[in-house]
C-alpha cells in the first residue's frame, strides 16, 4: 500500500510503475479473498457507467483507435479506485500507510523539479517543460496539484498535532512548496492556497480552547509571513521573476479573444446539446484549436451525456457523503478533513483544467469513499451495541 502511494509520483512515462503495480496488487488482494462491500458499489457504478460513456462515444467516430485507449485507461483508473476504497474499507491502517508513501513520494519529485529548474541536477532537463518545474510529471500542471494534498496533510499536522515532528513537517511543506512554486501552474497555486486554507478553517473550527485557537493564528501568521518572506526571496532571481510575472496574470491571453478559454467553453456547451453521444477525445481542439480545459465540458465532449451525469452524480455524492461527517471523533477523521478539502479544491479548478485522467484525483476520491466505508461500518456496530 505504502508503495503505490509513493509510485503515485512518477509518470514521465506511460504505462507508469504505478499502474503495473497495482495491476499486480489487485491480483494479489483479491486472490487473498479481498471482499466486496455494498458501500463501494455506487463507486464502481459509476466509473464503469463514465467509461461506458466513452465507449458509446466510439460509435460516432471515423477513426476510434486514439479513443479507445483512452476509454480503457479511464475504466482502469475507476477500476483502480474502486479497489483502493475497498483496502481502505477493510482497515483503516491501511489508509495512513497510503497517505504516507504519497507523501514520501511527493517530497522526493518536488525536490527534484525544484533543484531541477535552479540547475543543480545533471541531466535535470527531464524534469522540466517549457522552462518549468515538473518533477517526474509529463506535466506542470498535474505536477502541481498532485503536490497539494501531501502539503494539505503536513500543514494539518503542524496545526493539531504534537510538536516533536513540527520541524520535520515543516521542512517537507517547505519542499513541495517550493516545489509548486517552480511549476508555475496557476491551477497548482489556486489549489494550494484553498487547500491550506480550507485545512487551516476545518482545525479553527475544531478547536475547542481558546489557547488552541491562539496556538492556531500564531501558527498562521508565522505561516503566511514565512511563505510571504521566501516568495519575495525568490523573486529576487530574474530566472524565477520573469516566469512568475507572466504566469501570475489572472487571464492568460489564451484565455480571453476569440476562440479563447472561456468562449470555448460557451461554444462546446451548445455544440453538446446537438452531440448528446459526444464527439470524441481529440475532435474538440480540432473544431476549437484547443482542448476543453473544463472537467464539465470534456465529460461531455468524450463521454458523452451518460458521462457528464455519472460524473456529476459522483461528485456530488462524494460531497455529500464527506460533509455529515467532516466533525465526528473517529480515528479517520483528520484524513477525511484534508482529502475533502482537498477534492473539493479540485473540483473547483476542474473548471478550468481538464482533471478526468488524473491518477491522484482517482486516488483522493477512493480513500474518501473507503472511510465512508468505515463511516457506514461504524454506524451499523453502533446500532448493535
Amino acid at each position: 500500500m505504502a508503495a503505490a502511494g509513493f509510485l503515485g509520483a512518477f509518470v514521465i512515462f506511460e504505462p507508469a510503475p504505478y499502474e503495473l503495480f497495482v495491476c499486480v496488487l489487485m491480483v494479489l488482494f483479491f486472490l487473498g479473498g479481498l471482499t466486496v462491500t455494498r458501500h463501494s458499489m455506487p463507486l464502481l457504478l459509476l466509473t464503469s457507467l463514465y467509461s461506458l460513456g466513452g465507449m458509446i462515444t466510439l460509435f460516432q467516430l471515423t477513426s476510434p483507435s486514439s479513443q479507445v485507449v483512452y476509454v480503457a485507461v479511464t475504466f482502469f483508473l475507476g477500476l483502480t479506485s474502486w479497489f483502493f476504497a475497498l483496502v481502505v474499507q477493510q482497515d483503516v491502517f491501511r489508509l495512513k500507510v497510503i497517505i504516507n508513501g504519497y507523501v514520501i513520494g511527493a517530497v522526493l519529485t518536488a525536490a527534484l523539479g525544484s533543484i531541477a529548474y535552479l540547475g543543480l541536477l545533471p541531466g535535470g532537463d527531464m524534469f522540466l517543460r517549457f522552462g518549468r518545474a515538473r518533477g517526474a510529471f509529463q506535466d506542470p500542471n498535474v505536477f502541481a496539484p498532485f503536490l497539494v494534498l501531501p502539503a494539505a496533510w503536513l500543514w494539518h499536522g503542524i496545526l493539531t498535532k504534537p510538536s516533536n515532528l513540527i520541524l520535520l513537517r515543516a521542512a517537507g511543506l517547505s519542499i513541495l512548496l517550493v516545489g509548486i512554486l517552480l511549476a508555475f501552474s496557476r491551477a497548482g497555486w489556486g489549489l494550494v492556497l484553498f487547500a491550506l486554507g480550507g485545512v487551516y478553517l476545518v482545525a479553527f473550527m475544531q478547536a475547542r480552547t481558546l489557547v488552541k485557537r491562539v496556538q492556531l493564528l500564531a501558527l498562521a501568521g508565522v505561516g503566511a509571513v514565512a511563505m510571504l518572506g521566501a516568495l519575495l526571496v525568490a523573486l529576487q532571481f530574474e530566472q524565477i521573476s520573469s516566469v512568475f510575472e507572466t504566469r501570475a496574470r489572472v487571464v492568460q491571453d489564451y484565455d480571453g479573444g476569440a476562440l479563447g478559454r472561456f468562449e470555448r467553453h460557451a461554444l462546446g456547451f451548445q455544440l453538446a446539446f446537438e452531440k448528446p453521444f459526444g464527439i470524441g477525445r481529440s475532435e474538440f481542439a480540432k473544431l476549437f484549436t484547443e482542448d476543453p480545459h473544463n472537467i464539465w465540458l470534456k465529460s461531455l465532449m468524450v463521454y458523452g451525456w451518460l458521462g457528464f451525469v455519472a460524473y456529476l452524480v459522483l461528485t456530488l455524492w462524494t460531497l455529500k457523503c464527506g460533509f455529515k461527517t467532516l466533525f465526528y471523533s473517529r480515528p479517520w477523521t483528520p484524513y477525511l478533513q484534508v482529502l475533502y478539502v482537498v477534492f473539493l479544491g479540485h473540483i473547483v479548478m476542474a473548471y478550468v483544467i481538464d482533471i478526468d485522467h488524473w491518477r491522484h484525483m482517482f486516488l483522493i476520491t477512493c480513500l474518501l469513499w473507503g472511510i465512508y466505508g468505515l463511516e457506514a461500518s461504524h454506524q451499523k456496530q453502533m446500532q448493535r451495541n
